[in-house]
């Protein structure tokens, strides 16, 4: 399962920037941001494990329309919910999966870490 599964749902063309994936990592993806227009990369979409969330990284200089910030604000929403839906899809199928020890549980017994679970597998 895991967000990988889910990748077709996820709107990538909008009136003036579109989004193409880039790389696929175990738990996230990196999108790259084009104009339609020149096709010119303007940025990427990653994981910022800092902040826990998707980020837009500007490659080049560029301004950006209200519009233009909307869009890539929609397409980063869309990359979350596909996060939250891949969860939903794992604990239906797994439980909920200790990142530790890799156990069934809410709360560890064997590592006692708390629920930090996995988001995503590799099946």
């Amino acid at each position: 399962m895991g967000e990988l599964v889910f990748l077709e749902n996820i709107k990538t063309e909008y009136e003036y920037i579109s989004f193409k994936l880039i790389e696929k990592k175990p738990k996230t993806t990196v999108w790259s941001c084009f104009n339609n227009n020149s096709q010119v990369e303007l940025g990427v979409v990653k994981w910022y494990p800092a902040w826990r969330q998707y980020c837009y990284f500007p490659m080049v200089q560029a301004v950006y329309s209200r519009g233009c910030n909307n869009d890539i604000n929609s397409f980063i929403m869309g990359l979350e919910g596909l996060r939250s839906e891949s969860k939903v899809e794992y604990v239906k199928l797994h439980g909920n999966v200790c990142n530790n020890c890799k156990n069934n549980c809410s709360k560890c017994q064997d590592c006692d870490k708390g629920s930090e679970f996995e988001l995503y597998h590799n099946e």
